[in-house]
């Protein structure tokens, strides 16, 4: 637990879903506590309508990978009880790349042709990588273009940075996520996910016993292996603030 209002009492729940952090299983979970017609996940699908489509008094639970600025400006109110979740920054990393190199494992399919232009041709360079050579890895994540900044770089760091961070998160810029860890009333780890989800659960006084489920596991991960120490040190960059910021939650959660 990072912010420790204790005294008031919700029943309203947001949770701000960064990418690869289980968030599959946890909306899951949570939605439990509701029924299902009041639960929206994936808000960010109305992003470009800056969320007109999503009625906040309807829902009880609102889910999606949204910016913390975007959660305190179209989602604000003290009845929604703020969650989010991190993970071994290295590891979402690593997921972070399987996943967006698995969207052109097929590029004649729907799945493909579905995402924006910019998206499937990145994907498709991350396909062409060689992740056994080490050169090669350094000169592609060494000079990633403007799309691969923005979905790498310091990526869990990027969603709780508020205001308009640089294009290049650095390691000092986590002290600012940090800050914002204070506008939620529970910050959890993946390694930890069952005692994130029952303290969501107190606090929102529900009654039910928790149910941990681990979905939309990864099955896809093209030798790209997180025991790869030099991957590790050449990766670093894109994971250094995340870290701290990672670090930082773990050891203050009580």
């Amino acid at each position: 637990m990072i912010n420790s209002d204790t005294d008031l009492r919700y029943n309203k729940l947001f949770f701000l879903h960064i990418p690869k952090t289980a968030g599959t299983s946890v909306n899951e979970m949570l939605a439990n506590g509701f029924r299902s017609s009041n639960v929206r996940f994936h808000i960010e699908n109305d992003r470009n309508e800056h969320y007109r489509n999503i009625d906040s008094g309807k829902y009880d639970m609102l889910s999606g990978h949204v910016r913390v600025d975007e959660m305190l400006h179209f989602f604000p109110g003290d009845k929604y009880l703020r969650v989010t979740l991190l993970r071994d920054p290295f590891e979402q990393l690593l997921s972070h790349i399987n996943w967006v190199k698995y969207i052109s494992e097929n590029p004649q399919s729907s799945f493909f042709n579905g995402h924006p232009e910019f998206i499937k041709q990145f994907s498709l360079l991350l396909r062409g990588l060689d992740f056994d050579d080490e050169s090669a890895v350094e000169k592609f994540f060494g000079n990633l273009p403007d799309i691969g900044i923005s979905l790498f770089n310091n990526c869990q760091t990027r969603y709780l940075f508020r205001g308009n961070p640089a294009p290049m998160l650095l390691e000092t810029d986590a002290l600012k996520a940090i800050e914002s860890l204070n506008l939620f009333h529970v910050v959890g780890v993946v390694e930890q996910l069952d005692q994130f989800v029952r303290e969501v659960f107190d606090k929102m006084e529900w009654k039910l016993k928790p149910k941990i489920l681990q979905k939309n596991v990864q099955k896809h991960n093209y030798s790209i292996h997180d025991k790869n120490d030099r991957l590790k040190e050449l990766l670093f960059p894109l994971y250094c603030a995340d870290m701290v910021v990672y670090e930082y939650a773990k050891a203050n959660i009580h």
